[in-house]
C-alpha cells in the first residue's frame, strides 16, 4: 500500500497494489460543503484519485495496514503500521 498526500483541497490517499488499485481517500469538506469541518472518506478506483492530479507518494516503505482515524491535540491523525503482521488460527 502506498500512502500519498495532496495539499489543496488538502486529502490523503492509501493507495492498493495490483493490477487495477482501488483507494481509500480521506478528505477535508469545507463548511460550506457539509455545514461544518469534516472528514469526508472515499473509496474510489485509483484512475479517477489520479485524474484529480496533486497526489504525492511520501512513504519510502511499504505499508501494510492503517490502525485507523485517531483524534490527538484538536487534529486527526491517520497512523500507520509498516509492519506485516500475521494472524493464525488454530
Amino acid at each position: 500500500m502506498n500512502v500519498l498526500i495532496q495539499h489543496e483541497p488538502r486529502s490523503i490517499a492509501l493507495r492498493a497494489a495490483g493490477p487495477n488499485p482501488y483507494a481509500l481517500v480521506f478528505r477535508h469538506a469545507s463548511r460550506e460543503e457539509h455545514g461544518g469541518d469534516r472528514c469526508v472518506v472515499e473509496f474510489l478506483p485509483w484512475k479517477d484519485v489520479n485524474e484529480r492530479g496533486g497526489y504525492k507518494l511520501v512513504n519510502q516503505v511499504e505499508v501494510y495496514g492503517s490502525l485507523g482515524l485517531i483524534d490527538i491535540e484538536e487534529g486527526i491523525r491517520l497512523p500507520l503500521s509498516p509492519l506485516r503482521l500475521l494472524w493464525t488460527v488454530d
